[in-house]
């Protein structure tokens, strides 16, 4: 080849080549993206351990299904928001001023009823909203006064 023609050659293989790259790179991000949004091959999954009801059940079966433990329990949540200590709580994990209690106790007693552990000190703190309502005396003991 002449130089001449070297040129004009390589001032249009040169570009093609350099797009190459990047055209393959936007095909395989637009076929990823394609891939992760599409709906094709997704089906819904039911649980296996709920069971639907019969449509019409005989006398045999209902008296089974009456003696018979049900087949899905729900169990209770806890919810997303947490609860509050309130005076009537706190008035009951303490036995309503029957006995004295570490704050260990009082903690553990309040966690029993399902508030946190931090909700509990929160509300067992000599500077807290329940101060008026407890007796906090020089051995560290919590008494419910109310």
């Amino acid at each position: 080849m002449k130089p001449q023609q070297t040129a004009p050659l390589l001032t249009t293989i040169v570009p093609a080549v350099m797009a190459v790259p990047s055209l393959a790179l936007i095909v395989a991000i637009g076929a990823g993206l394609h891939w992760l949004l599409s709906d094709d091959d997704k089906t819904e999954q039911k649980p296996a351990d709920v069971v639907a009801p019969p449509t019409k059940p005989s006398s045999a079966l209902a008296e089974l299904n009456m003696s018979a433990a049900p087949a899905f329990v729900p169990r209770a949540t806890p919810s997303a928001t947490s609860k509050r200590v309130t005076r009537e709580d706190l008035a009951e994990a303490l036995a309503y001023g029957e006995r004295s209690f570490t704050k260990k106790e009082a903690v553990a007693a309040l966690e029993s009823l399902g508030f946190r552990k931090t909700a509990a000190y929160k509300a067992l703190s000599p500077d807290g909203k329940f101060v008026d309502l407890m007796e906090i005396t020089t051995g560290g003991l919590i008494e419910w006064k109310g």
